[in-house]
């Protein structure tokens, strides 16, 4: 198999080409590299920023959390402070409201009682009324007896009787009977003012008992109303105690959610540490690769150019030794022709009576020098074509290696060339 300097640079040329689209591709990743790394830098910044932000809402719901846990404790304490007083107001109504109907029952037996009496002064008023009005009656009759009397003894005494003993005694029994009859009369008034004034104690006995019955009423009313305002007061502690314990366990539910999010805004954070030692090991990988790509692309630029002046210089070999070939071809052929003229006159003229050999022949022996400076040239050609298929082996092998080494890395990192 052989081996052409044309060929030879054609390949050259395929690397070179290789090279310098490995340049282009590595100029490409290193500036998607440097997006990448300035974009990744730019989520994690706002990463950070985030984190921050949640931590600081966290510890913001952390202290909102205590301040409503404090105040739930305080309105708690609060709100059974509350309770006790509401329920000794509604003892203490309840009593009030006890009272407040037995002070009513007292009075209205009291109200009974006083319309009784009443009823009895007036009875004994109209009595006593009735026997000063009969006292009084006896007492006009002593009158008219007195008038009767005293006028029989002045007529007694005006006529011609010496005797009016009867008609004195008649008129000192009148006068005793007046006296008497004054004296019941004064009796019956007495025992008539008497009743009178037992009527009057009697009424304002009643009046004030009916006064006491509507005050015990009002009271009644009013502790009944007291008492139904105790239940409420009671039953809204109540109900506010049991709000308390809804809030308490809402806080408790805020502080399992506080629980979850901590964890949360810890694992945050640790991966936002991860990604900033991953974004620190990215930037020093990415000025070691910078550093690889500077070194590459200087390699490439050398191995470009040592590429180049061979691939320029198998060109210049190539166009010279085809120009040789052809004159050495053009020389060759003209040879052959004569020869094989020589060869052939012979046999198409008729053969002369003293034939000499084919090598006593100028153009033969001529011919068969071409032959032999030929089979030297070949040898040379043979020796450089060897050579060139040394060279042609090992800039296959470099280019393989190269190749090799150009490919995209699977990790990301560019390998030293060799």
């Amino acid at each position: 198999m052989t081996y052409d300097p044309g060929r030879l640079a054609h390949k050259l040329e395929s690397l070179s080409h290789e090279f310098s689209s490995w340049l282009s591709a590595a100029h490409d990743i290193m500036r998607s590299a440097n997006h990448e790394q300035k974009h990744g830098e730019e989520l994690l910044s706002r990463a950070k920023k985030r984190a921050q932000l949640t931590a600081s809402h966290f510890a913001e719901d952390q202290d909102e959390l205590k301040k409503v846990q404090q105040k739930l404790q305080r309105a708690r304490e609060d709100g059974q402070d509350l309770l006790q007083q509401a329920q000794a107001l509604l003892l203490q109504a309840e009593q009030a409201v006890s009272q407040a109907n037995n002070t009513l029952k007292h009075w209205q037996m009291e109200l009974v009682r006083a319309r009784a009496w009443l009823e009895r002064a007036l009875q004994q008023l109209a009595a006593a009324e009735v026997a000063l009005q009969q006292a009084q009656a006896r007492l006009s009759q002593a009158y008219q007896n007195l008038q009767y009397a005293e006028h029989s003894l002045s007529a007694c005494r005006n006529s011609d009787r010496s005797n009016c003993r009867g008609e004195e005694g008649r008129v000192y029994a009148a006068r005793a009977e007046v006296v008497a009859a004054r004296q019941e009369v004064e009796v019956a008034q007495r025992e008539v003012l008497v009743a009178q004034e037992e009527v009057a104690r009697a009424r304002a006995r009643v009046a004030a008992c009916t006064a006491a019955v509507d005050f015990a009423k009002q009271a009644v009313r009013a502790a009944e109303q007291a008492q139904k305002t105790a239940h409420q007061c009671v039953s809204a502690v109540e109900r506010g105690l049991e709000h308390i314990e809804a809030a308490s366990k809402a806080t408790q539910k805020a502080e399992n959610s506080l629980a979850r999010e901590e964890t949360a805004v810890q694992a945050v954070q640790n991966s936002v540490r991860l990604a900033g030692e991953d974004a620190d090991q990215a930037r020093q990988e990415l000025r070691q690769s910078r550093h690889f790509q500077q070194s590459a692309i200087n390699s490439a630029r050398g191995a470009q150019h040592m590429l180049d002046e061979r691939s320029e210089h198998l060109r210049r070999q190539n166009h010279a030794d085809l120009y040789s070939y052809k004159n050495k071809l053009t020389d060759a052929v003209k040879i052959g022709l004569a020869a094989s003229a020589a060869v052939l006159i012979p046999w198409l003229t008729p053969a002369p009576t003293s034939m000499q050999p084919l090598s006593s022949n100028p153009v033969v022996a001529q011919a068969q020098r071409q032959v032999e400076k030929m089979k030297t040239v070949g040898e040379r050609e043979g020796q450089m074509q060897d050579n060139i298929h040394a060279v042609y082996e090992e800039v296959v092998e470099e280019h393989d290696k190269l190749l090799d080494h150009l490919k995209p890395p699977r990790d990301g990192k560019a390998p030293p060339l060799p």
